[in-house]
């Protein structure tokens, strides 16, 4: 998203010219008697800097506070047709440009699947997209859309003539012709800005991590809650992924996993549980095996039972010294 050093300062529609300053909306005029207001159309004040020489990327956000009309509106201004300085321009839904440079490749669409991030962000960005319209991708260049001292001629039929000498000439004004009419509450209730853009309240934690042979797994310590990880790197320069899981046809590849529980509480009673399924496993599976009774398996059958009875010495062992020392 871009962002302009620019302000809105005036919105004229139905039958008022607002000013606004620090996004406070104060009626200004009131259209002369006997002239019918036109509820389909509306005249935003833009200032721009200097400086600014393009309006390629600007976005206008449209804000009510009357959630009702919401539809109704956001539904007539993507309809509409928009002019500055009589100038007709395109502006279309949502406050990105383009989709430039995102990937499009198998893996990067299976990514951004699994990626809580990206999911989470593009959530936040299809919620606020009604609400704003941004100047598309077309060169619009300030000089050839007029000059900013342009009033518009439907202005000069409806105000006196002293109060459009006391607009500044610094204005561009942007015309908006609205698919339908709206109605006059929604004017008064109607809040538009630039250089808006949603966010999701999130910080970045930096740490290292030295990590001794044999001993792959790293805490993520944090007194907020955990969200997502956004990158792992090594003293190397190489970049690990998020993997689902460690299977064979992974196990060469420089990933993670994020485990959400049972690392932390896993003490010594834990281990004694674990090592004790082992062996009870070990053994159901010898007992299977020794029905085959081939040669071949014979063997290995009694590997299994030396593994298993120095097991359950070691375990008796552990036993003994921890009914000790209570």
């Amino acid at each position: 998203m871009k962002l302009f050093r620019s302000e809105i300062k005036y919105l004229y529609g139905g039958n008022q010219l607002f000013e606004i300053s620090d996004q406070i909306k104060e009626t200004l005029a009131i259209i002369k008697s006997g002239i019918m207001p036109d509820f389909s159309k509306m005249y935003i004040g833009l200032k721009l800097d200097a400086n600014v020489d393009k309006i390629d990327g600007l976005s206008l956000m449209f804000s009510l506070k009357d959630k009702t009309n919401e539809e109704r509106f956001y539904s007539s201004i993507v309809n509409a047709r928009w002019k500055i300085n009589d100038n007709e321009i395109i502006l279309r839904k949502g406050f990105e440009l383009q989709n430039i440079g995102k990937g499009n490749s198998l893996s990067e669409i299976f990514r951004n699947e699994t990626d809580l991030t990206y999911k989470t962000c593009n959530y936040v960005n299809e919620f606020y997209k009604d609400k704003f319209m941004t100047v598309t991708e077309n060169n619009y260049w300030l000089k050839n859309l007029g000059k900013s001292d342009h009033i518009p001629e439907e202005f000069k039929r409806k105000f006196p003539e002293h109060l459009l000498k006391s607009i500044p000439r610094d204005i561009y004004w942007i015309e908006v012709q609205l698919s339908q009419s709206i109605d006059p509450e929604i004017i008064n209730d109607l809040t538009i800005a630039v250089n808006c853009f949603p966010v999701v309240n999130r910080k970045l934690n930096e740490f290292s991590q030295l990590l001794t042979r044999g001993f792959n797994i790293i805490p993520l310590n944090t007194e907020d809650l955990f969200f997502d990880i956004k990158t792992i790197t090594d003293t190397k320069g190489s970049s690990y992924r998020a993997l689902n899981s460690f299977t064979s046809e992974n196990a060469e590849d420089e990933g993670y996993i994020i485990r959400q529980g049972g690392v932390a509480r896993f003490d010594s009673r834990d281990a004694k549980e674990t090592i004790n399924h082992l062996i009870d496993l070990i053994r159901d599976e010898r007992a299977s095996f020794s029905l085959l009774g081939t040669d071949m398996i014979s063997s290995e059958l009694k590997q299994l039972d030396q593994i298993i009875s120095r097991l359950k010495q070691r375990m008796e062992s552990i036993d003994i010294s921890d009914s000790s020392n209570s």
